[in-house]
């Protein structure tokens, strides 16, 4: 009988140290595998709004458009236009079911626009506006337009708000102007995360998220590193979830319990930077196995409209750390990097739209305008992640500035 309690002791004792070892495994299993979140759209510009897209509207006779539509009375040179939704999805519909429908017009001896805002290819119930600049951050003069989309089951009808008029250049553009917003709650914490669709057209590519509050408070800026794609990690504090999905019609996001996050690889801050190999404008081969041991800063510049220029503005950055940290820079093009070379700034530059290039553009080249900044470690972990424009208050956290 002592042995058998003996016995119960020692296995007692036993669970105990183990249960000891695994405190943080321990909560993360009283947490659900997957949050499922109900999103709300927001008319207007979030906290992670940026101009990453906008797009041109190329008007035609009504004769060239694919299908009939309905057009009101007293309108003189009408021209017509549309733009696909859903393209991944459009299996199983027409055309004319999968678009929204744009007027030109003369009436009087006003240029007017007609938006197709019910979708139901009649432009006679429809407002006459008149033709003014695009104002990318006002609300009021957004205008709500419904459309078809496959939300996983089946196609349903469903809304952006889009902004439309003269941009810098003839002709004219849009882009839809919303956000989305989604709460939940963990045990005691409540947050609230921001989803942003960057391609700011009718369907939901490119979806990214950031927490922008949580337990009653909300925040009034993220900055770059906070802002998460579909395969990032949200970092809570009873623990971490992928951002691993978004419904096709942007109503829910799907989060999984994640718990190895330190294994993981990736280009967000506090993961394990992606190996890369690439060959610079010189023609020189690099890869990260040169870095090893040290830190090196990946800098995308852009010859999208800016102001400051980036390449102006990588000059400033050369001069005050060239000397201290060494510095890749990254375009879609070899103008910009050929500029920064003639001005004998420090730096390995990378035209990150040759094929021989195409890996490591699509790990540290987000998207052709990207001015992104990749801070890796000497242990190949990802420091920090900024856009070039916030050099001068990101970096001193991390180095000591020249005299």
């Amino acid at each position: 009988m002592k042995s058998i309690i003996k016995g119960l002791m020692v296995l007692s004792f036993l669970a105990y140290v183990i249960q000891s070892q695994n405190t943080c495994s321990g909560q993360a299993n009283n947490l659900p595998d997957t949050l499922i979140l109900k999103t709300k759209q927001v008319k207007g510009p979030g906290l992670m709004y940026y101009l990453s897209a906008i797009h041109d509207l190329h008007f035609k006779i009504k004769d060239s458009l694919k299908y009939d539509v309905i057009l009101p009375d007293n309108i003189n040179d009408v021209k017509l236009t549309y733009t696909t939704v859903d393209f991944d999805h459009q299996k199983g519909l027409s055309l004319k079911d999968n678009s929204v429908c744009f007027l030109k017009g003369i009436k009087g001896k006003d240029t007017i626009l007609i938006v197709d805002e019910n979708n139901n290819k009649d432009f006679r119930d429809d407002p006459i506006r008149p033709i003014e600049k695009i104002d990318f951050f006002s609300k009021e003069s957004l205008i709500k337009c419904d459309y078809k989309i496959f939300n996983g089951k089946k196609y349903v009808t469903n809304s952006n708000w889009i902004a439309i008029g003269t941009w810098s250049e003839d002709g004219l553009w849009y882009l839809a102007n919303q956000h989305y917003t989604a709460s939940f709650k963990l045990k005691k914490s409540t947050y609230d995360i921001e989803l942003f669709i960057s391609d700011t057209r009718f369907w939901f590519t490119k979806p990214q998220i950031a927490l922008i509050g949580g337990n009653g408070i909300k925040r009034d800026t993220v900055v770059e590193g906070e802002i998460l794609n579909i395969g990032e990690y949200l970092k809570l504090k009873e623990g971490i979830f992928k951002f691993a999905d978004l419904a096709n019609d942007g109503s829910y996001i799907t989060l999984v319990r994640e718990d190895h996050y330190q294994d993981m690889t990736g280009t967000q801050i506090g993961v394990i930077a992606p190996d890369f190999k690439c060959h610079t404008t010189d023609g020189d081969s690099i890869s990260s196995e040169d870095y090893k041991g040290s830190n090196v800063l990946l800098v995308n510049i852009s010859s999208c409209y800016s102001v400051p220029a980036s390449q102006v503005v990588y000059k400033d950055l050369a001069e005050k750390y060239g000397s201290k940290l060494d510095m890749v820079v990254i375009d879609r093009g070899e103008g910009l990097l050929k500029q920064l070379e003639k001005w004998n700034l420090a730096g390995k530059f990378v035209n990150a739209h040759t094929s021989d290039n195409a890996s490591f553009a699509k790990n540290y080249r987000p998207d052709i305008c990207s001015r992104t900044c990749f801070l890796i470690g000497a242990d190949g972990r990802v420091i920090d992640k900024f856009e070039i424009f916030d050099w001068e208050k990101t970096l001193p956290k991390h180095f000591i500035q020249k005299n």
